[in-house]
């Protein structure tokens, strides 16, 4: 990725370093969980609905209506209108918790909602499902105050400063028990 900045210039141009390339992914990433709702989820064109009979008490309504909602995202790996990082840790190739709407076998997405009698109420409440679960299962560091990281700093030289003073105390003690012919 080519960046215009003053570092490494090719040209009129350089290239990003890794980690400012990391760190602007992770907040591009962050904003992207912090804007994230049933709406902008919907308008991702890859989602598909489909609406079964639902389970349950519910008499005739239940028999001849189809209101279940199951929200599926197919190919989730390979669905770039989720950032890549987002996706990482949906999937759990982070480390972290992985998302309980995520199959690994079919590399999708699934959500169901049959909560409610209304088809249109289940397909947003699939939506805020999926929306709640993402925001759960999302997690990125911010970024360390430069107070905590001068703090810290401070302290890993104050540490080496003493562990050199005591190197230096104890080569004189066998310094002086060396005899001298």
């Amino acid at each position: 990725m080519l960046f215009q900045c003053g570092m490494l210039p090719i040209g009129h141009r350089c290239l990003i370093g890794t980690r400012q390339l990391a760190r602007l992914h992770t907040d591009s990433a962050r904003e992207w969980i912090r804007v994230l709702n049933s709406a902008t989820l919907s308008q991702n064109g890859r989602i598909k609905y489909r609406f079964d009979r639902s389970s349950g008490p519910g008499g005739q309504n239940i028999n001849k209506v189809n209101t279940k909602c199951t929200l599926t995202v197919p190919q989730f790996s390979a669905d770039s209108w989720f950032p890549t990082l987002v996706r990482e840790q949906i999937m759990g190739n982070s480390g972290g918790r992985i998302c309980r709407y995520y199959s690994r076998l079919g590399d999708s997405l699934t959500v169901q909602s049959d909560e409610t009698r209304s088809r249109s109420s289940n397909q947003e409440r699939c939506l805020e499902k999926l929306v709640d679960e993402i925001k759960q299962v999302c997690w990125f560091p911010t970024e360390t105050p430069v107070e905590t990281r001068q703090k810290w700093a401070k302290i890993a030289r104050q540490r080496n400063r003493r562990r050199l003073q005591e190197k230096r105390i104890h080569s004189d003690k066998k310094r002086s028990r060396k005899s001298t012919y």
